[in-house]
């Protein structure tokens, strides 16, 4: 069954009854939106703990860097919000997905589609309502991660498995002058550890984890190696990782347990050379898969509330498999010149997503009216992305009264989208109505920028930055469908060109080198391009863009025991690109409304004691539309999708020696996700809501170690609570009202034990 949803493209049978116009438009209404907005089947859907200090020795908190102005600094001296989660402290938790630690950070939200690497990521309330990305995903000083429109990149983002990661560094609010398109939100950047010149290192290490309904044991391996081939001058780093998380979703109706196991592996060599004192080469090679049998959906009731087949349980008759591939190449030359640093960054990623949805309760109407007997509907989707990007900046050093940077930036993106939706009878084979829909959507981003900004620094603690972005994009579009839905072949062709300028204006007040206060100005844009090509319909639809207004106050006190972090918001956003309806059902992209979010961002953390440190973060996000949008049916004043009002987190960490060269590290977590709403935009009907209930997961984890030697246990969500992250309604084609919810499911109770080895 499940070869067969991802065969060829089949063909429609010339005696295929063909319904009439009005229900041809209203079957596309599902089907086309596939084609705009990623959502497949019409699913719509705190400096953090710094790293952790040698507490049985009474060291006060390390100082923690970051790279968030494409400089390295003190997080206490940055004039933005970031957080910083450490490599170490992913390890202890046994990471493996953003999900996984995504509410140990103030105003990120990311939900799952049912797997890693199918994950929608929001960031001070600006959700993925458009087809586009709203939060921008970088690997070191590179993105990867699509900026058109057509690759779905509101709901397939990079899930990077944390092995091998030096931290994950989040940038919140707009980052569009020094990062350019699709940072709206903010920026996720995964930093990866790099080759040691100096030091031989390795490490060994694997793990056995069970789930709750798990159907076997699963786990994994994973190993690093770092040689200096020439000692200070040339290294190389290998690591490579394999990881198996067992299914836990059952299926009746196909006669399977545990049907969504997932595979998680990967590779990576790092290469670093510094043949002057002032020269260094790095050269990446980073390679992960993620492949899963099918999603962690469960099946709810129309209005979205109960279990329909019982816990863990889901009844749709076809397998829906997901695979997302991707291999990223980057070197990166740094410079140090007399009087500033010269980066140049190159990097080439190609990623695939390939998923099966099972479409076929959209047609429980539609197939019996139409052949008189069942029929099944997998809509397989199938993106291929090749983007390549160069940016060179030069960098002023630190400490004059003037500090600057200028840079230039440079992508080439090719994408291909290629879609079907098949028409199955009763037996699973092809049937009369075969197929339903066909579709390709070649396209071409190609963007220039340049970017600068220059800091004063005025007198004694302060200082005003400024900064200034302009990006060209211009796009290459070609529309290719067939099929049943859309009345046969056809071939459409569409271009666009557009100039986007953003800025950046920040001032801060330096007290010392642990107390500081900000203010910000930003703005962000995520790109228009080519439109769907329709009658009647715009050929392009316009950049979103918004404005971020930002004041913050951070600090290191009581002799660096505590540090706080708080900020508050408010960001305007206007031309929301959304899907918009034609008379017959037929969608398109549209700029529509505008919306506001605002709210405050809190965290704090104490080293109680030599041995105990505790802390926590908050975030308040009211994030509303401000004005009506007539083709989603929106009302002002209705709240944003997938945004929890308040969301928190609290943590604890407990470090002893125990003698004879052993210690222990004891660590735990609550998080917390208040409740949020989720939309099923039907045109032109209202919108139908589903709530989204808040939940709270505990994390608990504990380690020994002596020597290189370290033995850990862990348990993610260890109360078991079922909390839903992602509801998606399918409405019945003829008659247009909700026939079941599918609801993405939290990862249920996960008990490990691991064992890792370092030399």
């Amino acid at each position: 069954m499940h070869e067969r949803a991802m065969d060829g493209w089949g063909r429609t049978s010339p005696d295929a009854p063909r319904p009439p116009r009005h229900m041809r438009a209203a079957l596309a209404t599902c089907s086309i939106s596939a084609l705009l907005a990623g959502m497949t089947v019409c699913n719509v859907a705190h400096a953090e703990t710094p790293a952790s200090p040698s507490a049985d020795k009474g060291e006060a908190p390390l100082e923690i860097v970051v790279t968030a102005q494409k400089r390295t600094e003190n997080i206490l001296s940055v004039p933005a919000s970031v957080s910083v989660i450490g490599g170490d402290r992913l390890s202890a938790q046994h990471a493996t997905q953003l999900q996984d630690y995504a509410a140990y950070v103030p105003g990120l939200q990311v939900d799952s589609g049912g797997t890693p690497g199918q994950t929608s990521i929001t960031l001070r309330g600006i959700a993925p309502i458009g087809s586009g990305a709203a939060v921008g995903t970088y690997i070191d000083d590179a993105p990867l991660g699509s900026s058109g429109l057509y690759a779905f990149a509101n709901s397939f983002q990079l899930d990077l498995m944390p092995y091998d990661l030096k931290g994950v560094e989040i940038l919140r609010g707009p980052q569009g002058t020094l990062y350019g398109a699709s940072t709206m939100g903010g920026l996720v950047k995964y930093v990866l550890e790099q080759a040691d010149t100096d030091t031989f290192r390795a490490a060994i290490g694997g793990d056995l984890l069970g789930v709750r309904n798990g159907d076997s044991v699963g786990g994994g391996v994973r190993g690093m190696v770092n040689l200096p081939l020439v000692p200070g001058t040339l290294a190389i780093r290998a690591s490579g990782f394999y990881e198996r998380t067992p299914g836990y979703i059952d299926n009746p109706v196909q006669k399977k347990n545990g049907i969504n196991d997932v595979r998680q592996k990967g590779a990576r060599i790092a290469l670093a050379w510094t043949p002057t004192s002032n020269i260094k080469v790095t050269l990446d090679a980073l390679y992960q898969k993620v492949a899963s049998d099918d999603n962690a959906v469960v099946t709810l009731d129309p209005a979205g509330q109960h279990t329909e087949f019982g816990d863990l349980t889901s009844d749709l008759p076809m397998s829906q498999p997901f695979m997302q591939r991707t291999a990223f190449f980057k070197g990166t030359l740094s410079w140090d010149l007399p009087f500033a640093t010269l980066t140049s960054v190159s990097s080439y990623g190609s990623t695939r997503n390939l998923v099966v949805q099972d479409a076929s309760p959209i047609f429980v109407t539609f197939f019996p009216a139409y052949t008189g007997d069942a029929g099944y509907a997998p809509q397989t989707v199938d993106l291929h992305l090749h983007k390549f990007t160069q940016e060179i900046r030069l960098t002023s050093k630190t400490g004059g009264v003037i500090e600057w940077m200028l840079g230039g930036f440079l992508t080439t993106e090719q994408m291909r989208n290629d879609q079907l939706v098949r028409a199955l009878g009763s037996d699973f084979k092809p049937g009369v109505l075969d197929p339903l829909l066909t579709a390709s959507l070649p396209t071409r981003y190609r963007e220039q920028a340049a970017f600068g900004n220059l800091t004063w620094n005025v007198v004694g603690g302060w200082s005003i930055t400024g900064g200034l972005r302009y990006s060209h994009n211009s796009q290459r579009y070609t529309q290719i469908t067939g099929g049943l839905l859309v009345g046969g072949s056809d071939t459409e062709y569409g271009r666009s060109s557009e100039n986007v300028t953003t800025y950046s204006v920040s001032t801060k007040y330096q007290f010392n080198p642990s107390t500081m206060v900000y203010a910000r100005v930003a703005s962000g844009y995520q790109p228009g391009g080519p439109n769907v090509t329709l009658p009647g319909v715009p050929p392009t639809v316009s950049s979103s863009t918004l404005t971020n207004y930002e004041a913050g106050f951070k600090t290191r006190t009581l002799d660096q025991k505590l540090m706080l972090d708080l900020s508050v918001y408010r960001i305007d956003w206007r031309k929301i690109q959304t899907i918009a309806a034609t008379t017959t059902g037929l969608q398109y992209l549209t700029n529509g409304g505008q919306a506001r979010s605002q709210g405050v961002e809190a965290s704090a953390v104490l080293q109680a004691t030599r041995r105990f440190s505790f802390g926590g973060t908050f975030a308040y996000t009211d994030a509303k539309f401000t004005t009506g949008i007539a083709a989603l049916g929106t009302v002002p004043g209705q709240r944003l999708p997938l945004v929890p009002r308040y969301s928190a987190s609290f943590h604890a960490d407990y470090k002893a020696d125990l003698g004879s060269g052993w210690s222990t590290d004891i660590s735990g977590g609550l998080r917390y996700a208040g409740a949020r709403p989720a939309y099923l935009f039907i045109a032109p009907s209202p919108p139908a809501e589903f709530h989204e209930a808040g939940y709270v997961v505990a994390d608990l984890n504990a380690q020994v170690s002596n020597g290189g030697w370290t033995i850990g246990v862990f348990a993610k969500n260890l109360l078991d609570r079922r909390a839903y992250l992602t509801k998606t309604g399918m409405p019945d084609a003829l008659l247009g009202s909700i026939v079941q919810v599918n609801a993405a499911v939290l990862q249920p109770r996960t008990i490990g034990l691991s064992l890792d080895r370092k030399f």
